[in-house]
């Protein structure tokens, strides 16, 4: 039996987000491969559109998002 092997990926942005979404599609049938995502936030904000939130057009909800509603991204 060999020991689980880790990814570790740094913070929460654009770049951490698809890279955890990427690897955990492609690392699917792994199961010894562990994708970790650490953020300091527990959500993911969009923002490319918080200037329409400033702007009264939006919602500040509308911009960000959960880590849990992820699915299996987090940990």
């Amino acid at each position: 039996m060999t020991a689980a092997r880790h990814i570790l990926i740094l913070g929460g942005g654009f770049g951490g987000i698809y890279a955890a979404l990427e690897l955990e599609k492609v690392l699917a049938r792994h199961e010894e491969l562990e994708v970790t995502l650490v953020t300091r936030d527990n959500y993911f904000l969009f923002t490319p559109m918080l200037h329409e939130v400033a702007a009264g057009d939006l919602e500040l909800s509308t911009t960000r998002r959960r880590w849990r509603a992820w699915g299996g991204v987090v940990r």
